[in-house]
């Protein structure tokens, strides 16, 4: 069994610690197929109880998020968090009861989001803060001039790149 890699620009690129809050969920309202309005789980927060892969059809939500979603009331702050975060960055909670619990940025969509494991998540809360190691944006692949990545972490880069031989 013979583990490859692929040569990247990885070396060259610049981590940052990024200071995030667990920002707080949102509520929508929709109007469903039979005219009546209703309110549902929106984006943001805390969410428990869903786990990445789960089947969206049949919850009562719109646009649910798994895990946590990061961000910062600070414009400036907000706008560095979502661009240089990446999928397979690590986030480490900061504080709160479950301080120290680390996880994996998976996706952005208005917020950074991230995955920690169940028993983490369930004692995380919105206005706790977390660190993210923030590297990949800019990722390039020696021998691909036509591909950069803007949201990938070297390191989950290198583990797709990994295969046996």
């Amino acid at each position: 069994m013979a583990t490859e890699t692929v040569a990247t620009n990885a070396a060259r690129l610049v981590t940052t610690r990024l200071a995030a809050t667990i920002m707080p969920g949102a509520a929508n309202r929709a109007v469903a197929a039979d005219g009546r309005l209703d309110v549902l789980a929106g984006q943001g927060g805390d969410v428990t109880g869903i786990r990445l892969g789960d089947r969206a059809l049949g919850r009562h939500g719109d646009h649910v998020e798994p895990g946590i979603s990061l961000g910062h009331p600070d414009p400036m702050i907000n706008r560095a968090i979502q661009i240089l975060s990446c999928v397979g960055n690590i986030v480490t909670l900061l504080d709160g009861p479950a301080k120290g619990t680390a996880g994996l940025v998976y996706g952005k969509h208005g917020t950074t989001l991230a995955a920690l494991p169940q028993d983490g998540l369930a004692l995380a809360a919105p206005g706790e803060r977390v660190a993210i190691e923030a590297c990949g944006a800019g990722l390039a692949f020696d021998g691909e001039p036509d591909v950069t990545c803007l949201s990938l972490s070297p390191a989950l880069a290198q583990a797709w790149a990994r295969r046996d031989a």
